[in-house]
């Protein structure tokens, strides 16, 4: 007989061997304790699994699975879903890490507002070696987060969510590097309600390359034509959509070689104290268009959340 339990934490891993026992601690110092920790691997090539499986004899609320070959994060998270038993789903990744009451004011908040389909919460952001980079608000209220979901997704990949409205959506679908966007706009599509609780209850790792990559450009491609889906109402017309099969969204050599100069540039504006170096590389930068977008969304999305001044959730 399988144990249930109230919650089911989805992580996913791949090659995440510096990163993964802090995770795993993170989540076991949770304030909640009835939880299952789902542990997809994605056939990583370091030795990740061994270090999970320590942890897998010592707490028989951790359980690893591993995938045959390589599939991605959408397919890996799909593999979890799978092997879950909680009313609620948390997803983590690899190299984040949990403040020690995330499950609790998560948990609390969705039982106590059932229009309420998801809810995350304000992050700080660190770097490899764990250190503070910046602290990120995100919209509170739905109301908020509709505001934003056009220019920024308003709820990183930390959140909660009822086990109802994953079984309503059919899991994630291959969206990769979108999924988390895509998930939320057929949320919200479905009538469910989104926000974020006003604490930061994580720390998401910022490592050298998840954002300076190809991967990037695919993701802010990917975000354009979801969001064109969802504002001609089509966002949830198919159950198996499959990005990478769509044609017009594959890099082509001169655009990837453009905008991997563009961040190139970028990187050494933000780096530079010569103002005159500063200026240069600012305006090279510029060259992408997909850097272009991005900067103005970023700054657009800033400006929302600083003119957001409820910041109270339904209690």
């Amino acid at each position: 007989m399988i144990a249930m339990c109230r919650v089911s934490i989805l992580l996913p891993v791949y090659n995440v061997r510096d990163y993964v026992a802090e995770t795993i601690e993170s989540v076991l110092s949770q304030t909640y304790t009835d939880f299952e920790l789902i542990i997809i691997d994605d056939f990583s090539s370091d030795d990740s699994v061994s270090i999970i499986e320590s942890y897998c004899k010592k707490d028989d609320r951790v359980h690893l699975y591993k995938n045959k070959r390589n599939l991605g994060i959408s397919k890996t998270l799909n593999h979890g879903l799978t092997k879950a038993t909680g009313k609620y789903i948390a997803r983590i990744d690899g190299d984040d890490l949990m403040g020690p009451e995330r499950l609790e004011r998560q948990l609390k908040f969705l039982e106590s507002n059932d229009d309420y389909g998801l809810v995350g919460c304000w992050v700080n952001n660190i770097d490899e070696n764990g250190l503070l980079i910046n602290k990120c608000e995100y919209p509170v209220t739905h109301e908020q987060a509709i505001k934003c979901i056009t220019v920024c997704s308003p709820v990183l990949h930390i959140w909660m969510a009822k086990a109802d409205l994953y079984n309503s959506l059919g899991g994630y679908r291959n969206t990769n590097p979108a999924e988390d966007y895509d998930f939320l706009l057929r949320t919200v599509d479905l009538g469910f309600k989104i926000g974020n609780l006003p604490y930061y209850d994580a720390e998401i790792r910022l490592r050298d390359g998840n954002t300076m990559s190809v991967a990037a450009l695919k993701q802010r491609r990917s975000f354009n034509f979801l969001r064109q889906l969802y504002l001609a109402g089509q966002i949830n017309a198919q159950q198996t959509l499959d990005l990478s099969s769509e044609k017009s969204l594959h890099n082509s050599k001169f655009v990837t070689m453009v905008h991997n100069f563009s961040v190139s540039c970028l990187k050494r504006a933000f780096s530079s104290r010569n103002i005159i170096l500063k200026s240069f590389f600012a305006v090279f930068s510029l060259v992408s268009p997909y850097t272009v977008q991005d900067i103005y969304r970023r700054t657009k999305f800033k400006k929302i959340i600083s003119n957001l001044k409820n910041k109270e959730l339904p209690k």
